[in-house]
């Protein structure tokens, strides 16, 4: 990986480049002053992703070819009114989208988005199973380009027509996995594929069950690496959301032995790129369940206010 972009501080870069695509780091709805700016969800997302997109231009990459997209809300309350400023950004095919609760660190910010973006020389395609509907809401399901497939945020949806399951956080998290086993495999692929996944719980007592239904998804091949946290979802029946990121790599190596919980310490594999990448589980005891609150570092959190990026992590220790 390369970070090539400015840095707004000496710990951040604007924009790095792993393999083929462009990370963007979060960036927060500023002005050219480095302020907060915009009244309501609806300003605040379009400023903030004017700021992506300007920072995507100078990565030479457009930010309307992003593969994938993490919204961070202060509020769910504030889903509608982000969907309706964010949808003019991606008109064409757009990219597969996580959106959660994790409040930004300036306590005047609603939103932070962070994105990764394909370049104009690399292929990218949305992948949609048959009989699938396509998503009320301004994202794919699917993106692929070349062997790495990135799957929005599910949750617990009927594929087929986008109506929801109710049901406790295993009900769920099956139906999770039903619907991106459909996806994976509308694009010629398998959970065996699958090298990295991010799953939301919104109550750190569901961690057990959640766990107990999704090591069955991978029964008989390694599972992806992991990160498991707590934040509120976008309706208040929502108990858990996975976004998954899949390699199709014959060579993918996985590095480091397993422990009891379902995923695996390190995985390296060539994602669209001749040299391998590594995903890797944050290092935390196998026993432990996701704490309920990290403690702020107020020094930290400055910084990162004064960097323009904002995240679930920032500030935290």
């Amino acid at each position: 990986m390369t970070a090539p972009g400015p840095a707004a501080h000496p710990q951040l870069s604007a924009y790095a480049r792993i393999g083929h695509a462009v990370l963007l780091s979060a960036v927060l709805p500023l002005d050219d002053a480095g302020r907060v700016a915009g009244a309501g969800i609806a300003a605040q997302t379009t400023l903030a992703l004017e700021r992506l997109r300007d920072a995507a231009t100078r990565a030479g990459v457009s930010l309307a070819r992003a593969a994938a997209v993490h919204v961070y809300l202060r509020d769910a309350a504030d889903f509608a009114g982000m969907n309706a400023a964010y949808a003019p950004f991606f008109q064409v095919d757009p990219p597969t989208r996580t959106t959660v609760v994790a409040p930004p660190t300036d306590p005047a910010a609603l939103i932070a988005v962070s994105a990764l973006v394909i370049p104009d020389d690399q292929p990218r395609e949305v992948i949609h199973p048959a009989g699938w509907k396509r998503s009320a809401h301004p994202y794919s399901y699917a993106v692929r380009s070349g062997n790495t497939l990135w799957l929005s945020g599910l949750v617990s949806r009927r594929g087929a027509d986008g109506t929801a399951v109710d049901g406790d956080v295993g009900t769920q998290t099956r139906v999770i996995l039903d619907n991106a086993r459909d996806l994976l495999a509308a694009a010629g692929w398998t959970f065996a594929d699958v090298v990295s996944a991010r799953v939301y719980i919104t109550d750190a007592g569901d961690f057990a069950a959640m766990n107990a239904v999704y090591r069955e998804a991978f029964a008989g091949t390694p599972p992806p690496v992991r990160a498991t946290v707590l934040a509120g979802l976008m309706q208040p029946a929502l108990r858990v959301e996975i976004t998954f990121v899949a390699v199709r790599d014959a060579a993918r190596v996985v590095v480091g032995p397993a422990g009891a919980l379902p995923f695996s310490p390190a995985i390296a594999a060539a994602a669209g790129c001749s040299s391998p990448v590594s995903w890797a589980t944050p290092p935390a005891p196998a026993s432990t369940p996701p704490r309920r609150r990290a403690r702020s570092s107020p020094a930290s959190a400055r910084r990162c206010r004064s960097a323009g990026w904002a995240g679930p992590t920032c500030g935290k220790r």
